[in-house]
Protein backbone atom coordinates (compact mmCIF):
# COMPACT_ATOMS: atom_id res chain seq x y z
CA UNK A 1 0.00 0.00 0.00
CA UNK A 2 2.82 2.41 0.87
CA UNK A 3 4.54 1.54 -2.41
CA UNK A 4 1.39 2.32 -4.41
CA UNK A 5 0.97 5.69 -2.63
CA UNK A 6 4.66 6.43 -3.30
CA UNK A 7 4.28 5.55 -6.99
CA UNK A 8 1.14 7.68 -7.26
CA UNK A 9 2.81 10.73 -5.69
CA UNK A 10 5.96 10.22 -7.78
CA UNK A 11 3.97 10.00 -11.00
CA UNK A 12 1.99 13.13 -10.10
CA UNK A 13 5.24 14.99 -9.40
CA UNK A 14 6.68 13.83 -12.72
CA UNK A 15 3.54 14.93 -14.58
CA UNK A 16 3.60 18.34 -12.85
CA UNK A 17 7.30 18.74 -13.68
CA UNK A 18 6.63 17.92 -17.33
CA UNK A 19 3.76 20.44 -17.43
CA UNK A 20 6.08 23.09 -15.97
CA UNK A 21 8.66 22.33 -18.68
CA UNK A 22 5.99 22.58 -21.38
CA UNK A 23 4.74 25.92 -20.01
CA UNK A 24 8.31 27.25 -19.78
CA UNK A 25 8.88 26.29 -23.41
CA UNK A 26 5.65 28.03 -24.40
CA UNK A 27 6.78 31.18 -22.59
CA UNK A 28 10.08 31.11 -24.51
CA UNK A 29 8.26 30.68 -27.84
CA UNK A 30 5.85 33.53 -27.07
CA UNK A 31 8.76 35.80 -26.07
CA UNK A 32 10.53 35.00 -29.35
CA UNK A 33 7.37 35.71 -31.36
CA UNK A 34 6.93 38.98 -29.46
CA UNK A 35 10.53 40.00 -30.20
CA UNK A 36 10.01 39.15 -33.90
CA UNK A 37 6.85 41.26 -34.00
CA UNK A 38 8.61 44.18 -32.32
CA UNK A 39 11.44 43.94 -34.85
CA UNK A 40 8.95 43.85 -37.72
CA UNK A 41 7.07 46.84 -36.31
CA UNK A 42 10.32 48.79 -35.95
CA UNK A 43 11.20 47.92 -39.54
CA UNK A 44 7.88 48.97 -41.07
CA UNK A 45 7.65 52.17 -39.03
CA UNK A 46 11.19 53.33 -39.78
CA UNK A 47 11.51 56.75 -41.39
CA UNK A 48 12.63 55.32 -44.74
CA UNK A 49 9.81 52.78 -44.92
CA UNK A 50 7.19 55.35 -43.93
CA UNK A 51 8.51 57.81 -46.52
CA UNK A 52 8.37 55.15 -49.25
CA UNK A 53 4.80 54.18 -48.34
CA UNK A 54 3.72 57.82 -48.24
CA UNK A 55 5.25 58.43 -51.68
CA UNK A 56 3.52 55.34 -53.08
CA UNK A 57 0.20 56.71 -51.78
CA UNK A 58 0.79 60.03 -53.52
CA UNK A 59 1.92 62.12 -50.57
CA UNK A 60 4.75 64.61 -50.94
CA UNK A 61 6.71 66.73 -48.47
CA UNK A 62 4.92 69.93 -47.47
CA UNK A 63 5.83 73.08 -49.37
CA UNK A 64 5.56 76.26 -47.33
CA UNK A 65 4.13 78.14 -50.32
CA UNK A 66 1.23 75.69 -50.61
CA UNK A 67 0.19 75.66 -46.94
CA UNK A 68 -3.14 77.19 -45.95
CA UNK A 69 -3.93 78.29 -42.41
CA UNK A 70 -7.45 78.60 -41.06
CA UNK A 71 -8.06 81.10 -38.29
CA UNK A 72 -10.74 80.04 -35.83
CA UNK A 73 -12.26 82.95 -33.92
CA UNK A 74 -12.14 82.51 -30.14
CA UNK A 75 -9.75 79.55 -30.19
CA UNK A 76 -7.09 79.55 -27.50
CA UNK A 77 -4.32 76.99 -27.71
CA UNK A 78 -3.90 75.00 -24.49
CA UNK A 79 -0.78 75.68 -22.47
CA UNK A 80 1.83 72.94 -22.75
CA UNK A 81 1.94 70.74 -19.68
CA UNK A 82 5.66 71.27 -19.34
CA UNK A 83 5.04 74.92 -18.49
CA UNK A 84 2.48 74.18 -15.79
CA UNK A 85 3.67 75.42 -12.40
CA UNK A 86 5.29 72.71 -10.34
CA UNK A 87 5.56 72.41 -6.63
CA UNK A 88 9.03 73.33 -5.42
CA UNK A 89 10.43 70.72 -3.10
CA UNK A 90 12.56 72.04 -0.29
CA UNK A 91 14.27 69.74 2.17
CA UNK A 92 13.36 70.40 5.75
CA UNK A 93 16.17 71.45 8.05
CA UNK A 94 15.21 68.83 10.63
CA UNK A 95 15.47 65.92 8.19
CA UNK A 96 19.14 65.28 9.03
CA UNK A 97 20.57 64.82 12.48
CA UNK A 98 23.42 67.19 13.37
CA UNK A 99 25.83 64.28 13.90
CA UNK A 100 25.60 63.49 10.20
CA UNK A 101 26.14 67.04 8.95
CA UNK A 102 29.53 67.50 10.63
CA UNK A 103 32.62 67.41 8.42
CA UNK A 104 35.38 64.90 8.98
CA UNK A 105 37.88 67.67 9.78
CA UNK A 106 35.70 69.22 12.49
CA UNK A 107 34.93 65.79 13.97
CA UNK A 108 38.62 64.89 14.02
CA UNK A 109 39.44 68.25 15.65
CA UNK A 110 36.84 67.60 18.36
CA UNK A 111 38.25 64.13 18.97
CA UNK A 112 41.81 65.40 19.20
CA UNK A 113 40.80 68.19 21.59
CA UNK A 114 38.99 65.69 23.83
CA UNK A 115 35.59 67.31 23.33
CA UNK A 116 33.90 64.16 21.96
CA UNK A 117 31.30 62.61 24.18
CA UNK A 118 30.17 58.96 24.19
CA UNK A 119 26.57 60.16 23.59
CA UNK A 120 27.53 61.71 20.26
CA UNK A 121 29.55 58.69 19.15
CA UNK A 122 33.01 60.04 19.99
CA UNK A 123 35.60 58.10 21.94
CA UNK A 124 37.69 59.61 24.70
Amino acid sequence: MVASIYLDITSQAAIAGREIQDLSNQVIVVEQVNADLQSHLAEITSADAMEQRAASLGYAPADSTKLAFVLVPGFQAPAPEILVATQTLRPSAASMRPEYSESLISWLGRQLNGLGSPASGGAQ
